[in-house]
């Protein structure tokens, strides 16, 4: 059994939930869907997260895949799907995942950082 895997579970439960949550209450509040689907955002997050500790990077490309996919902005979750992408040998994904996460958070000398080493990667220096 995986170091992580208890902790997993309870967030794959979690992300299931709050998107059923979500599909319940788009007929209700807007803020409620709001609320649902960005919780749904942060727990494939930390899905993804949890899935590169435990170097399940297939199973965290999938997860931020559909973080990302949420139609709400987690901080945080571009620079996570690049680092997965990166790592999948996917350094062109990476590189625009990376471009997203700067548009919206500013960048740092971490971005920074992971960009160069997608640009290598990619060929592009």
């Amino acid at each position: 059994r995986a170091p992580l895997s208890g902790i997993h579970e309870a967030a794959s439960r979690s992300a299931d939930n709050t998107g059923r949550m979500a599909a319940t209450s788009r007929s209700r509040s807007g803020k409620s869907a709001a609320a649902a689907s960005d919780a749904r955002g942060s727990a494939l997050l930390l899905l993804g997260s949890l899935d590169m500790a435990d170097g399940r990077w297939p199973d965290a490309v999938a997860h931020l895949r559909a973080a990302v996919a949420v139609p709400s902005y987690v901080p945080q979750v571009h620079r996570q799907y690049g680092v997965a992408l990166l790592h999948e040998g996917h350094a062109a994904d990476a590189l625009r995942e990376f471009a997203r996460e700067r548009a919206v958070s500013g960048g740092d000398d971490a971005l920074e950082a992971l960009e160069a080493r997608a640009r290598e990667a990619a060929g592009t220096h």
